[in-house]
């Protein structure tokens, strides 16, 4: 109880203009415990978004969250690099923590949405998925709001806008894996979106919309 009510004030606003102090263990436990929440609160979305077909969402409740692990680990080696070349102080922690934090805070998002995520699949064929997808699209630009704020309060006089460079890269790694690896996944949505086809599915988009254009 004390790692997450201490993760919150990580995640929370800061109190005045002094770096949030802590030591490098501390910061390794919190990033564990931070990355062990979000898989919990990621399966519970999982079982929302694939509720409308009872075996898809029990599926999804593991499938979501090894996903979701899958594309952090292919995403924070090029980060750490990013983060080292444009942070003079930048710390590695550091970046863990506040990716870390930020994973955490948008696997709430999507945890605290899941009831409407399941009510829109139970109720909607065109809709679920739609809602589904707005709500993992809310809780990406929460985590990039997080995730800055986190690095800010972590340096001593550390401007935002140095910290976008490698926050934007990291996350738009993360997002392009998670892409390709649900492309290859079985459904985690009874309905199967163009999203869920990666960039074949995205590319096919932009035939359609061309073909419909030129008409």
């Amino acid at each position: 109880m004390h790692a997450i009510s201490k993760l919150v004030e990580v995640v929370g606003p800061s109190r005045g203009d002094a770096p949030l102090e802590l030591g490098r263990a501390q910061r390794v436990f919190l990033s564990s415990v931070a990355f062990l929440a979000s898989m919990g609160l990621a399966a519970i979305w999982g079982i929302a978004a694939g509720s409308r077909a009872g075996h898809i969402g029990l599926e999804s409740a593991l499938k979501v969250p090894l996903l979701l692990l899958a594309s952090i680990v292919a995403a924070l080696p090029l980060g750490f690099l990013v983060y080292r070349l444009t942070s003079s102080r930048g710390r590695p922690s550091n970046l863990v923590l506040g990716h870390a934090a930020a994973t955490f805070t948008g696997a709430l998002v999507l945890a605290l949405s899941a009831p409407i995520v399941a009510l829109y699949q139970y109720s909607s064929v065109w809709a679920g998925p739609v809602v589904a997808l707005v709500s993992a699209g809310v809780a990406i630009a929460v985590s990039f709001a997080i995730f800055l704020r986190v690095l800010v309060k972590l340096h001593t006089n550390g401007a935002w806008t140095s910290f976008v460079a490698p926050v934007a890269l990291l996350l738009l790694l993360q997002g392009a894996a998670l892409f390709q690896l649900a492309s290859i996944s079985t459904p985690i949505l009874p309905q199967r979106t163009p999203i869920e086809r990666g960039v074949d599915g995205l590319h096919e988009m932009h035939e359609l919309h061309e073909q419909e254009s030129a008409q």
